[in-house]
């Protein structure tokens, strides 16, 4: 019997895979020094583009377990993966508009806030902090530009 939420977030990975090797295809493979930037998403794509395709294969060939614990699976795991899935793809798309800031605190507070099943204010902290996190280490100490929205943050 083939495990449906395998193959298909096996096929969702691969298809992700191949466009991240094929995007890395804009970038230099090689510099005057070494590796160019377009080297490691060009072989992360294919990586991960191989794995998935093994999930996909073991899901439609029913190599995995269709129990776990006693227990049939659902398309409760699935399902969690693909609204995760789509929350980073939101946070990505609202990038040009919010900011890497504010993209990421809200991609941040929902997850919690959601799958976590935490309050508003735990999730809304975590959130901040976070944040302030990655502003303070990118920004300040590494130098990174990081995109911002039209408000400057």
């Amino acid at each position: 019997m083939p495990d449906k939420s395998n193959l298909v977030v096996g096929v969702l990975l691969a298809g992700f895979g191949i466009l991240v090797s094929y995007e890395s295809g804009e970038l230099p493979y090689l510099s005057e020094f070494g590796p160019g930037p377009g080297f490691l998403p060009f072989w992360l794509g294919i990586g991960v583009s191989l794995l998935a395709f093994l999930l996909a294969f073991s899901g439609f060939f029913g190599f995995a377990s269709e129990e776990k614990d006693g227990y049939p699976k659902t398309w409760l795991g699935t399902r969690r993966a693909l609204i995760g899935w789509s929350g980073l793809m939101i946070a990505i798309a609202l990038l040009p508009w919010a900011g890497f800031n504010v993209s990421l605190a809200l991609l941040t507070g929902l997850l919690i806030y959601i799958f976590e099943q935490r309050s508003a204010w735990i999730a809304g902290s975590v959130a901040f902090c976070l944040t302030l996190g990655f502003h303070v280490v990118f920004v300040y100490a590494l130098g990174v530009a990081l995109p911002v929205g039209p408000w400057g943050f």
